[in-house]
């Protein structure tokens, strides 16, 4: 039992001696049964692997949890999915309640002078697969991830 079909020592040879491998229910090796000893069975040889550590797309990998071990999830716009509040994809939209084409037949119709139709506040929050297919965030290259500003926002000029 000391050695394998292919002439190497068995996986736990050299660490044990042989009286304590024949038999002893350890892989590699099997008690003689019927007058003939059995071949010890082979294994692949592959080297180990080396340690490392494995590669990382991004360096909060796509969280922004930071040190909370749980964060409750909000459910996607889109889709319906419940997803990590911190992971989601947030949008801020700030619309009036009616829209352009109808908004100057109210003002004509409307008896006060000068008159600010209210606006909508909504925050949606989007799953990465429907903000992705939505195009709300695009993909980007390896170097372009590494850039943490966010891009400029266009501001509509002031009156």
């Amino acid at each position: 039992c000391e050695s394998r079909a292919d002439g190497r020592p068995s996986l736990h040879a050299a660490a044990l001696p042989a009286a304590d491998c024949a038999g002893g229910g350890r892989v590699g090796c099997e008690p003689e049964r019927f007058g003939s000893a059995r071949q010890p069975r082979t294994y692949p040889s592959s080297p180990t692997p080396p340690l490392y550590r494995s590669t990382v797309k991004r360096r909060n990998h796509g969280r922004n949890k930071h040190g909370r071990g749980h964060v409750k999830r909000v459910r996607c716009v889109s889709t319906g999915k419940a997803i990590p509040k911190d992971k989601a994809v947030k949008r801020f939209v700030v619309r009036n309640i009616v829209e352009t084409s109808a908004l100057r037949d109210m003002k004509e119709a409307s008896c006060i002078e000068g008159y600010q139709l209210p606006k909508i506040y909504i925050k949606n929050y989007y799953c990465i697969e429907a903000a992705i297919h939505q195009r709300v965030v695009r993909v980007r290259n390896r170097q372009a991830r590494k850039i943490r500003t966010p891009p400029e926002r266009p501001r509509p000029p002031r009156q």
